[in-house]
């Protein structure tokens, strides 16, 4: 009795907490005015890979500008992709020097925290552009031509979501590399390329399953791709050259995605209704591992509150 009616007194003070009114206790309610108009969701293929993976994550680093500032671990992605872009649209192949220099024109820019882990660092971005070299020699040789790199694309598509909605959406950005092959018949080929400086490798159903692939191809057969029209045939793959060369091959390694499930615009349209529905939840999965949103996320929040450890709460 003590005990209430010394409660019933805290509840006079405005700085005592108040657990009836924290967040996420009360019912979740809905507006019934869209927050989003009703115009066609503009969707990337990266936008809708994480979306899918995981709602929050995405809410948090688009919607609410929550993500962290570039790490020297994108810097590192970017410099790859920009050598690996110069080689492709080159006429005649760069030479190590030349690609050297290159690098070495920016590589003072990324601000590593120590200069051993920049030479360090310094030495993969050349073995990474080298197997790319080796690769894109190959795919000529093979009789494949680079339609274009970081290409843009842009189609408007319509799905259907599970619950029997018709979403309109563009789905739009840019593809790191196109090529296309003709056959004697005059079969048109097309093939999509991801490339990656991930220095772990996917699994084989991980890249068949690869949204951001799937949207890609979409994209193209949706004739999104300018000079490509009525592809039937496309395939894409993950062009992964930050993994060591094998004995086989020095070049980089390629995962194709191989024949798409006939459910494949499922998850475009499972994007498209989250977010239509603003129903941001978190997932849990092995990207979380890699995730820096942890800390406000309501699924990791053990641990880091009222771990059973005795600690402090929060990972070392």
């Amino acid at each position: 009795q003590a005990a209430a009616e010394h409660y019933a007194r805290l509840m006079d003070i405005p700085s005592v907490p108040r657990p009836e009114q924290w967040w996420g206790v009360k019912a979740r309610t809905e507006s019934m005015r869209p927050v989003r108009p009703a115009e066609p969701l503009q969707l990337s293929a990266s936008a809708i890979d994480r979306v899918v993976t995981c709602p929050l994550s995405w809410f948090l680093e688009r919607e609410a500008a929550a993500s962290s500032p570039k790490s020297t671990v994108l810097a590192f992605g970017l410099v790859v992709h920009a050598v690996c872009e110069f080689v492709s649209t080159c006429a005649d192949l760069p030479g190590d020097g030349e690609l050297g220099s290159l690098i070495d024109s920016v590589w003072a820019d990324i601000g590593y925290p120590a200069d051993w882990v920049s030479r360090q660092e310094r030495v993969l971005v050349a073995a990474a552009v080298n197997r790319f070299v080796l690769w894109h020699q190959q795919r000529l040789t093979a009789g494949w031509q680079v339609h274009g790199v970081e290409t843009d694309f842009h189609a408007p598509v319509q799905l259907t979501d599970a619950q029997g909605r018709v979403h309109d959406i563009v789905l739009r950005g840019r593809m790191d590399r196109v090529e296309v092959s003709v056959d004697s018949a005059g079969e048109q080929t097309v093939m999509v390329y991801d490339l990656k400086t991930n220095r772990t490798k996917p699994s084989e159903q991980e890249v068949h399953e690869h949204v951001q692939l799937m949207t890609y191809r979409r994209a193209i057969t949706a004739d999104g791709v300018q000079g490509i029209s009525g592809a039937t045939n496309v395939n894409a793959g993950l062009v992964l050259v930050n993994l060591d060369a094998s004995s086989k091959s020095p070049a980089a390694k390629v995962m194709e995605q191989g024949p798409l499930p006939a459910d494949s615009d499922e998850a475009i349209a499972v994007a498209a209704a989250t977010i239509r529905d603003e129903s941001f939840v978190a997932r849990p999965g092995s990207h979380c591992s890699w995730c820096q949103l942890q800390i406000a996320c309501p699924a990791k929040v053990g641990d880091y509150v009222g771990d059973d450890d005795g600690g402090d709460g929060y990972d070392d």
